[in-house]
């Protein structure tokens, strides 16, 4: 069986139209958080279920985001210059390590 996230093609999960270059998402509080599909340096978030999107952090100083994981009161990051951890629902970063 194929992963999902492997396949060249978009997939469609019922009206959800998935393809392997959308950015990580997670959901945290009310808000949906994703690393920018486009532009992989970018964290967004929305409000509005994924309707609008609004970039919160921007930089090269973690490099570009691979995933993130929602571990409580934190966010956590695996980017290309390593483990990355958020506080502040994404706004900021900082090294773990």
């Amino acid at each position: 069986m194929k992963n999902l996230w492997e396949s060249r093609k978009p997939t469609r999960v019922g009206k959800l139209k998935i393809n392997n270059k959308m950015g990580q998402m997670i959901n945290k509080g009310e808000e949906l958080i994703r690393i920018n599909p486009k532009k992989n340096n970018q964290i967004e978030y929305s409000t509005t279920n994924g309707r609008s999107w609004h970039v919160r952090y921007s930089g090269s100083g973690c490099g570009d985001f691979q995933d993130l994981i929602d571990n409580g009161k934190e966010i956590l990051a695996n980017t290309s210059k390593g483990l990355f951890y958020s506080k502040t629902d994404g706004m900021s970063w900082h090294k773990r390590g």
